[in-house]
């Protein structure tokens, strides 16, 4: 869980470092995966451990994604 939210904030701030973008428009064209991130805490331990680790891999991927998309 930590480890998307570091991605996150990594990505953000090295997109807004690079020029154009803006936290407005990271926040505009990445709203969803801010509130998949805030719902990462009701995940329950009770799916297993294998379960939520590919919830929270698949995030991740999408982060990274989403970046990507928002950097070209």
């Amino acid at each position: 869980m930590l480890r998307n939210f570091v991605a996150f904030h990594d990505l953000a701030l090295k997109a807004v470092g690079q020029g154009d973008i803006t936290f407005a428009k990271i926040k505009d064209s990445a709203g969803d995966v801010m509130f998949k991130l805030s719902q990462m805490k009701f995940e329950s331990p009770t799916q297993g451990k294998e379960d939520i680790k590919q919830k929270m891999d698949a995030l991740h991927n999408e982060i990274q994604e989403k970046f990507r998309q928002l950097v070209e």
